[in-house]
């Protein structure tokens, strides 16, 4: 049995939800460390949903420790790799994960590195969803189509 149904039969949809919204309290009030608790034990529970990486890149981001949230968020997209090709919704998520990846690398002062994986993480992502409207709002080409890494990089570069 693995860890991820034992903790299914634990806890509910409802006390997830619960457990995240007193995780991002927590990495929004100073309380890193009980922010970080939180979010590594919901990894166990929904490793394959970005929540809990972008709890702990919040948590680190809002400590100043972008390079701790960077670390936390790479450990996701390569998690939800995984199954990103049998689902939508893992799909969204991993592209999710790419634009906290860039927001956290411009925090660290990688400002170019940080607008490639924005890029990036957009032309990945499904074009009707969260992260690609986030990625176009972040590299500001809103209200355009499908945007592919490169397009997206030279529209950064003219602003």
């Amino acid at each position: 049995m693995t860890v991820p149904e034992v903790a299914d039969g634990l806890l509910t949809s409802a006390d997830i939800r619960l457990l995240s919204d007193i995780g991002f309290v927590a990495a929004c009030s100073s309380q890193r460390e009980h922010a970080l608790q939180i979010f590594q034990a919901l990894t166990l529970f929904r490793p394959l949903k970005a929540f809990p990486y972008l709890g702990l890149a919040v948590a680190n981001l809002n400590a100043k420790r972008p390079a701790d949230a960077l670390q936390a968020l790479a450990l996701g997209r390569r998690v939800l790799a995984t199954g990103v090709a049998s689902s939508p919704e893992i799909r969204e998520d991993h592209a999710m994960l790419g634009m906290f990846e860039g927001i956290a690398a411009q925090a660290d002062e990688r400002r170019t590195e940080g607008m490639r994986l924005i890029a990036g993480a957009l032309e990945q992502a499904p074009q009707d969803g969260a992260a690609a409207r986030l990625g176009k709002r972040l590299l500001g080409v809103e209200g355009k189509g499908p945007v592919r890494a490169g397009d997206a990089l030279r529209a950064m570069q003219r602003r």
